[in-house]
């Protein structure tokens, strides 16, 4: 006890100086002796020719709370002895550029050490590997002549007059060369306005052609029977039971443009009075609902075997659908440039599932990671121009011309499972949906509630209170569930 605290009667870690009158305290602080920990991958890509200053990775470190800590904030560096001289690395916000033009054939692997700093002098290092991916650099050649089909007067419109075909072989990318896809180029006073391509397969062989060249309205139940069966036959339960329920909603469609002013008009052409697959059951045994669901060490797998593809519009939307909780592709791919806001930090989607007349407005949050992917998307996105109908930009596309197909990103999965199968990582076979199923089940388990994951992946809410009277957007929760969600994927990272 000072002798000011005698005077008083106090204890000496509340002794008022004679100079200061303030309080002097004699609790000593522990020293944060923790480092910072890292949080971002250790294996990232880019592809060649993405540009010199492009910024390849993100670090991220956190300073854990507890033993004094934290000691925010965090600063980054680059180590010595590796590749720095040809990165740069923000102190502040740990983006690491690239200085040149990454190319495949120069440099195809690069290495760098990052270094974490807390205020208290603490830090951490992380070497990351940076594999350049390849690309095809050899134009196709086309292979199909320059001559098409001649064809007789006024046979009718949408006649096949010629099939394009091309072979296209970069001996060191043979697999984007295998991808071809085809388009129409005008010319100063050519007819390319005059005829449509199918960009993807060109032309596709109908099982059915004499079905096909039918009226809708001269076919009949056992037609549409016979067409099925031999689906169901070659082992395409699923798909068969996926067109008999198109076939039947457009025909109920047709019905309703005879007494529904809101239908339709253009279907009362058809002459169609009466629903041939309305009487054809179901082929519900082939909906059964799946029920693969990853284990924790699968999709870890899964996600470091993403992460390490070159850069593409499909990766992109194959991360989106992780980060982001598990969103239907389907919706994901529809998205637009406009329905993206960097600044507040949200991207809308449109849920038109069930028995919507208008649909669901679905407002994620993003994430850092989601930020990360959607701000490229972006970039490429602005440098295309709107659709012939003013739409805004589409964000999966690779041209700005035509949308990312859920076949491609469902190829995209299927690649990556046919190499962990061969690597003996997955237990069993991976489909594109299970990936919301395994996100939702994960989710469950770290503690997000039921009614949180239902708005956060758009589902089970329909009924009068959803529909009429609950307004409130779920933000709050959905961005903390994220959160939790994006913190998990990162621990997956981790070696």
């Amino acid at each position: 006890m000072t002798a000011v605290g005698a005077a008083l009667g106090v204890p000496f870690w509340t002794a008022v100086p004679v100079t200061g009158l303030a309080v002097a305290s004699g609790v000593t602080k522990d020293k944060d002796e923790a480092a910072p920990v890292f949080k971002s991958p250790t294996a990232i890509s880019v592809v060649e020719n993405a540009g010199a200053g492009k910024a390849v990775y993100l670090a991220i470190a956190e300073d854990a709370g507890g033993n004094g800590g934290p000691s925010n904030p965090v600063n980054y560096a680059l180590a010595s002895g590796f590749d720095e001289a040809l990165f740069s690395i923000d102190s502040v916000s740990g983006v690491v550029t690239i200085q040149g033009n990454p190319d495949f054939e120069g440099k195809s692997l690069y290495q760098f050490k990052v270094i974490a700093t807390d205020s208290a002098g603490n830090r951490a290092e992380q070497l990351v590997t940076l594999n350049v991916s390849n690309l095809d650099e050899v134009a196709p050649t086309i292979t199909s002549g320059g001559s098409a089909t001649a064809i007789a007067e006024n046979n009718g419109a949408g006649q096949v007059v010629y099939t394009a075909a091309a072979t296209d072989s970069d001996f060191n990318a043979p697999a984007t060369a295998s991808n071809i896809t085809y388009s129409l180029k005008a010319a100063n006073n050519d007819d390319a306005q005059a005829f449509t391509i199918d960009a993807v397969t060109v032309h596709v062989i109908r099982a059915e052609p004499e079905l096909v060249a039918s009226k809708a309205s001269e076919l009949d139940v056992d037609e549409f029977v016979g067409l099925l069966s031999k689906l169901v036959q070659s082992g395409k339960g699923r798909t068969s039971e996926k067109l008999r329920s198109y076939l039947r909603a457009a025909y109920g469609l047709a019905l309703q443009s005879k007494t529904n002013p809101d239908a339709p008009q253009a279907l009362r052409s058809f002459g169609v009075w009466v629903n041939p697959i309305a009487s054809i059951s179901a082929l519900s045994k082939y909906n059964r609902p799946r029920e693969r669901v990853l284990s924790v060490e699968e999709l870890s797998r899964f996600l470091k075997r993403l992460l390490a593809l070159p850069d593409s519009v499909k990766r992109d939307a194959l991360l989106l659908v992780l980060y982001l909780g598990g969103q239907r592709p389907a919706q994901l791919l529809r998205a637009r440039l406009v329905d993206l806001d960097l600044t507040a930090r949200t991207l809308t989607l449109y849920d038109p599932k069930g028995a919507r007349t208008q649909p669901r407005i679905h407002v994620l949050p993003l994430t850092q990671s989601a930020q990360a992917v959607l701000a490229r998307l972006a970039e490429r996105a602005s440098s295309f121009q709107a659709d012939e109908k003013g739409r805004s930009q589409a964000l999966f596309s690779s041209t700005g011309k035509q949308l990312l197909r859920i076949e491609t990103v469902s190829a995209q999965v299927t690649e990556i499972v046919r190499a962990m199968l061969e690597a003996g990582e997955l237990r069993e076979r991976l489909e594109l949906r299970d990936l919301r199923r395994s996100a939702e089940t994960m989710l469950a388990s770290l503690g997000v509630s039921k009614d949180t994951r239902a708005q956060l992946q758009s589902h089970g809410l329909g009924g009068v209170q959803s529909r009429h009277y609950d307004r409130y957007n779920y933000l709050s929760e959905k961005q903390s569930a994220l959160e939790i969600w994006e913190r998990h994927l990162n621990d997956l990272l981790e070696p």
